[in-house]
């Protein structure tokens, strides 16, 4: 499983958003984080413009925007990701 972690950004939308979407929202982070590529989850795609380099991924109406890098803490031959969750909120207002 490839190693997720949390910008403050991120655990303050977190906060603001009710508490059964919270853990909807992470359980379906979790599920993408299992994949052996993340691009390949069906709620995944590309950001352009001013996200460009980012990642999206569909949980309902809501979206989080990540990027990912590779692992500082991994050795070479595992190849893990470090997914780093950047915004999470609904569709409009974090476009």
């Amino acid at each position: 499983m490839h190693k997720v972690i949390y910008t403050r950004a991120a655990n303050r939308s977190l906060r603001r958003i009710a508490k059964d979407r919270v853990s909807q929202i992470i359980s379906s982070i979790d599920e993408m984080a299992e994949l052996e590529n993340p691009l390949s989850h069906q709620n995944v795609k590309a950001m352009k413009a001013e996200w460009a380099g980012c990642f999206r991924l569909r949980i309902g109406s809501y979206r989080a925007i990540f990027g990912m890098n590779p692992d500082p803490e991994a050795s070479p031959e595992e190849q893990l990701l470090l997914i780093s969750v950047e915004v999470i909120g609904s569709r409009g207002s974090i476009y």
